[in-house]
């Protein structure tokens, strides 16, 4: 039996049985990174490094598995934690409720504080307030590459999206 697949348009995998068919095209792919852009071009490289870091997917709200149209980077996207509920940022450039009203230099640094090697020993107490944003890992990156994010996310559509961001069990 034939499935349709989930990637398609290959006749190549639609000749495969079930479930090889399923298992060959879920079988994860390199990156579609496009061409690296000139970083003297900070709001070109800051698109593509926020592709890159994921941005777009974890600070989209999503509802009933779709992220939510025109709500790109508006924040709102929910995880689910034993000690209460997490919703991303919203950091489109609303002056209100985004990052609008930023300075790069505190957008940078709210990442480059989590470099020193103590940030990897932080204890969250059960209950407590904690971040799924993986603020160790981003704050490897320079702050030329973390201000060209910025500088690319000022240019994106301001959306005011006020966000509830940790609510507590």
């Amino acid at each position: 039996m034939v499935v349709p697949g989930l990637r398609g348009g290959n006749s190549f995998l639609d000749t495969l049985d079930f479930p090889v068919n399923w298992i060959v095209r879920t079988i994860p792919q390199p990156a579609a990174l496009g061409e690296h852009p000139d970083p003297s071009d900070t709001v070109a490289y800051g698109e593509y490094l926020a592709n890159i870091a994921g941005c777009l997917h974890c600070h989209t709200k999503i509802e009933e598995g779709t992220p939510v149209a025109e709500m790109e980077l508006a924040g709102g996207f929910v995880f689910e934690l034993p000690s209460g509920t997490i919703r991303s940022a919203n950091i489109t450039p609303d002056e209100g409720t985004g990052i609008g009203g930023w300075e790069k230099e505190y957008f940078v640094k709210l990442f480059k504080v989590w470099e020193v090697p103590e940030s990897e020993w932080t204890r969250v107490e059960p209950d407590e307030f904690n971040t799924i944003m993986p603020w160790i890992m981003y704050a490897k990156m320079t702050e030329e590459d973390l201000g060209a994010i910025f500088d690319y996310l000022q240019t994106v559509r301001p959306i005011e999206h006020q966000v509830e961001i940790h609510t507590p069990k």
